[in-house]
């Protein structure tokens, strides 16, 4: 019943509310009259006011931009990670609706399950009549090589998802079952933490359910699922990587229930156990939680042409070695044809009437519902009868004489590849649009875990989407929509449990974290080498640009040939040109300079490294603090994704400017700010490995060939190395190439030089994990003990000489063997740790790791 209580008094963030006409409104009547259990919640909001509600409006997104809560993009070239879109007014369910939908969705996942277990076991439902056999043998998702499994727990469905809507009466209705992988369930939880933020009481004060229960119960639902050491079993999610469009929410859930996130390289199957690639060696893993679809888990089984998967998973699944949530196979059960079947299959399988209808649908496999279809054919929605057919569901009414002729005769070809459902008009929800409130079409997706006992828990909320414009009917977040957080109320107390543990329970103190990913080492290494690879490229080009604009106090038209020549091999090439070949008009130069800096079809200009740095930092973003973040974020707002752009020489070396001044902030929060753990031992691995080849390719760019005038190279040698202060205090202006070279290769108190860079990155690999049973020097080891060998018994004046052939021959070779050496020290660390490829000796054993 709705009420005009407080409607006469109300401001005009509720008064002025028109719902739709033509639908279900959420929140309040055709007439107008506010539905009681919103209430408690238009009150609040009626104190707050339209001004301060648009304030905390923008607070709330400014949180989302800076916990980095997006939303991947396919097919938009401008922008690959979205902002999340959080509307502050949230779906709000009464106690005794939520009640409807927590027996329906609980009833259903119950069935899907059984339905599962029967198709892949001994299928009795296809013997009996029940379930036709089209709809096992002819569904392209039902995957023979999982027939026979035998999951854990007996459950097939442990995490069930459902796209539910409201017909024009308001009941509840579901459109589409998630059965393989369920995703929103994090975006859920960050809705509800950042209504909480912005509004500190208020689900409080309107009596919400809380969701880490339902969390809890989905953590202890996995440790259960472990098929052996359940005390305290290793759990990973498996993501397809940062690329998947809800890669935030695979990064988010991992850190919410304490997970280890990993995507199909991360792990491997020896005899039939799936383990865990880690610096230490290989951990057993006991249960998987997927976001990975059926047919891109293994490649082996499934035959996909997929570089993505795990080979032998399905082997170690039939081994019962690993639990893998939800269990492969499930992805038939998202079938639209199945929709058509539920009914009667509840009323078999479970002796119930099915609580919570489909969307009403009509399988054309049955010659009933194939003559229906053809006899309202133009009131219908025609669509697949089984995912992954390529098509999406057609509005026939839209269709030209034509099209309508040539779908219906392709359904009297194969019947049982579509199905036609009702056309429905989902329910609305008041949006907030910064000036009031507006009505958009809405759909919920509803959560539910396996409890035990073919029970299961459903979440007292869940993921509500709305369209983008008032007349849109396509709730997609690719699609420019947006989401809220959903309330269940409660009239008795609220749950207040957290995963967090107690306030008084005693911690064990821990100083490392063991088992870092050997694919998280792999891109926190490169992460480091990016980072000093967009330096080192920055500083390069700030040096000829900064004589072009004369900023440097030197005769640009004098020394510019003779400087940029020197830098070729360092300074990103056009397109088939050479900057060494080039014709010197500055003009001409400048363009090309600019270029190097924003033009990504360049290798290695600034824009392209810095584009390539940033994929890599997503990858490993839950590594990242929020402040090294921040600077990132700042780094990505001066390279956006907008192609090419020419600036003035000025305003590019502003811009240069301030990127070295954000890498150095960047540098100095990983200097003071990371724990010394692995993580960090990698990234600034990289960094050395990185600083190193390039003070060796400037280097051998500027100094083996003496160019006259050799001081304008020198000087810039000692620029691009930021070693010119330190020069000028030892030797004022009196630049001579050994002196130079003794900065930059031997003086070890120099963190430019070679000597210096190579001490410390022997001293982290020798901290890195070592099997005990070999005695020897690591490869990596042999490599940096040779280059820290070498650098010790040159010297620089003899590298200096210059041979009668006009080149500083002895300077070539030692710059050339160390740049081989630095790069075989980086493919040892890889094959060792990040690949977990023995190439130094026979080995057949597994190296493993014992559970922490």
């Amino acid at each position: 019943m709705a009420t005009r209580e407080t409607n006469a008094d109300m401001d005009s963030l509720v008064r002025m509310y028109r719902p739709a006409a033509n639908a279900f409104d959420e929140m309040a009547t055709r007439e107008g009259l506010l539905r009681p259990h919103w209430q408690p919640y238009a009150s609040l909001i009626d104190r707050i006011g339209a001004a301060e509600f648009q304030r905390r409006h923008e607070q709330a997104m400014s949180l989302i931009e800076e916990d980095g809560v997006s939303y991947n993009v396919y097919g938009d070239a401008r922008v690959s990670h979205r902002p999340w879109t959080v509307d502050l007014v949230p779906q709000i369910l009464s106690e005794q609706e939520f009640a409807v939908l927590e027996r329906g969705m609980a009833q259903r996942a119950a069935l899907l399950d059984h339905i599962a277990r029967d198709i892949y076991g001994p299928q009795r439902l296809v013997r009996e009549g029940l379930l036709p056999a089209e709809f096992v043998y002819a569904n392209p998702a039902f995957l023979v090589p999982c027939h026979g499994l035998a999951p854990p727990l007996a459950a097939w469905l442990h995490f069930f998802a459902a796209d539910l809507a409201r017909r024009a009466d308001g009941t509840w209705m579901v459109v589409a079952d998630r059965t393989q992988a369920p995703s929103g369930a994090g975006y859920a939880l960050e809705n509800r933490l950042v209504t909480t933020r912005i509004f500190s009481t208020i689900t409080q004060d309107c009596n919400a359910q809380r969701l880490a229960g339902f969390f809890e119960r989905f953590r202890t639902t996995l440790r259960e699922l472990a098929p052996s050491n359940r005390e305290n079993p290793t759990i990973v999610l498996m993501s397809p990587g940062p690329t998947h469009e809800t890669y935030f929410e695979h990064s988010y859930l991992a850190r919410y229930l304490n997970f280890t996130l990993v995507e199909d390289d991360d792990l491997t199957v020896r005899d039939n156990c799936v383990y865990l690639k880690t610096l230490e060696g290989l951990l057993r893993v006991d249960v998987i939680l997927r976001r990975v679809d059926d047919q891109l888990c293994d490649p082996l089984e499934f035959g996909t042409d997929s570089a993505t998967g795990l080979v032998g998973l399905v082997q170690a699944a039939h081994a019962g070695n690993v639990a893998i949530a939800n269990a492969l196979g499930c992805g038939a059960l998202e079938a639209p044809a199945l929709r058509a079947l539920l009914p009667a299959l509840c009323k078999s399988v479970l002796g119930e009437d099915l609580r919570l209808p489909s969307v009403t649908t009509w399988w054309c496999a049955h010659p009933d519902h194939l003559q229906y279809t053809i006899d309202h054919f133009d009131q219908l929605l025609v669509a697949p009868a089984f995912s992954g057919r390529g098509w999406n569901p057609t509005l026939v009414e839209n269709l030209s004489s034509r099209e309508r002729a040539a779908l219906l005769e392709s359904i009297h070809a194969r019947p049982f590849d579509f199905v036609a459902q009702e056309r429905v008009t989902p329910s609305s929800v008041p949006v907030w649009n910064g000036n009031g409130l507006t009505p958009r079409y809405m759909m919920l997706r509803s959560y539910a875990v396996t409890a035990g006992d073919d029970a299961y828990a459903v979440m007292p909320g869940g993921l509500t989407r709305f369209s983008e414009t008032p007349d849109s009917l396509v709730m997609s977040m690719q699609r420019g929509g947006g989401s809220k957080d959903t309330w269940a109320l409660t009239s008795g107390p609220v749950d207040s449990h957290s995963l967090l543990p107690p306030a008084g329970q005693r911690i064990d103190i821990k100083r490392t974290v063991s088992n870092l990913p050997s694919r998280a080492a792999d891109n926190l290494f490169w992460l480091g080498r990016y980072l000093e690879r967009l330096e080192g490229t920055s500083r390069t080009i700030r040096c000829v640009l900064s004589r072009l604009t004369d900023e440097s106090g030197g005769s640009s038209g004098r020394e510019l040939p003779a400087v940029v020549r020197s830098l070729s091999l360092v300074l990103p090439n056009p397109p088939g040109e050479n900057w060494y070949e080039m014709e010197f008009n500055p003009r001409a130069v400048a363009r090309r300079v600019v270029a190097a800096l924003f033009d990504r079809t360049w290798i290695n200009s600034v824009s392209s490294v810095f584009a390539t740095l940033n994929n890599v930092a997503w990858v490993v973003r839950d590594r990242l603090s929020l402040d090294t973040w921040r600077i990132l974020g700042r780094l990505m707002e001066e390279f956006p994704d907008t192609g090419f752009r020419e600036p003035r020489a000025g305003e590019a070396l502003a811009l240069l400017n301030q990127v070295i001044t954000d890498l150095a902030a960047f540098s100095g929060l990983a200097t003071e700010n990371m724990t010394r753990g692995q993580g960090w031992r990698f990234l600034d691995i990289g960094r050395r490995v990185e600083r190193t080849l390039n003070t060796v390719e400037l280097l051998r760019s500027c100094l083996v060939i003496p160019i006259d005038p050799e001081s304008a190279v020198l000087q810039a040698a000692l620029e691009i190395s930021d070693s010119a202060m330190t020069y000028r205090s030892r030797y004022g202006g009196n630049l001579q190439t050994p002196a130079v070279l003794d900065l930059l290769v031997t003086d070890d108190s120099n963190p430019r030089a070679v000597a210096f860079q190579t001490e410390r990155l022997a001293r982290h690999i020798d901290a890195l994990p070592r099997e005990r049973a070999y005695p020897f020097a690591s490869r990596e080891q042999q490599f940096t003990t040779r280059l820290a060998a070498d650098l010790k018994l040159i010297d620089i004046f003899e590298l200096a000489a210059v041979t009668p052939q006009g080149r500083r021959a002895g300077l070539e070779t030692r710059l050339l063997s160390w740049s081989q050496t630095l790069r075989d020290v980086s493919d040892a660390l890889a094959w060792h740790y990040f690949s977990h490829t023995e190439f130094s000796r026979a080995n057949t054993t597994i190296r493993t790791v014992p559970h922490a």
